[in-house]
Order: C-alpha cells, then sequence, then structure tokens
C-alpha cells in the first residue's frame, strides 16, 4: 500500500483514471465499495466519495458517487452498512 498517495485512481499503462482529487485524507473500504474522505484545499471543505469496485481495473467505467456533505455521508454510511475509516492521513 502506497501511505504517501493523495489522491484515488486505478493503474492504466500508460497513466492513471483519477477517481478523486487529492487530497484524500481518509479511507475505507468493504468487498462493494472504496470510501474516501477528501480535503478541498481551496475552499476547506471536507467532501465525501463513494467508489464501487470491479472487477477489472482496466476495464473501470469511472464510475465515483460523490461530492457529499458530511450528513449526506452519513446516512450513506448507515443505509450501505459501511464501516469506519481503516486508514487516515497523520497529520
Amino acid at each position: 500500500m502506497d501511505f504517501t498517495a493523495q489522491q484515488l485512481g486505478y493503474n492504466h499503462h500508460p497513466g492513471t483514471l483519477g477517481l478523486v482529487k487529492a487530497e484524500v485524507v481518509a479511507a475505507g473500504s468493504t468487498a462493494q465499495w472504496v470510501f474516501v474522505e477528501r480535503l478541498e484545499r481551496t475552499s476547506g471543505r471536507t467532501e465525501f466519495y463513494i467508489v464501487p469496485k470491479e472487477g477489472m481495473p482496466e476495464n473501470h467505467s469511472g464510475t465515483v458517487e460523490g461530492p457529499f456533505t458530511e450528513t449526506q455521508f452519513r446516512e450513506l454510511r448507515t443505509a450501505r452498512q459501511l464501516p469506519e475509516f481503516t486508514w487516515r492521513k497523520k497529520k
């Protein structure tokens, strides 16, 4: 795992399919979803995204749900039974 990464994407050769821009500050996952918390540096706003896991990264649809507010994400987290974030960026 790359703990220095600041964005979420799939590695495509050549290049990367970017899904969530920098700066990702927390991440978690289930068998079906990857979910992240992102700090929008310019505005200071916190955004949340949910990305469905797909079988083959080279054929990924690029589907990303979000940005969500904290309230919206909390509701989705409950509905989809998402656990707590398992990684947080060190301050």
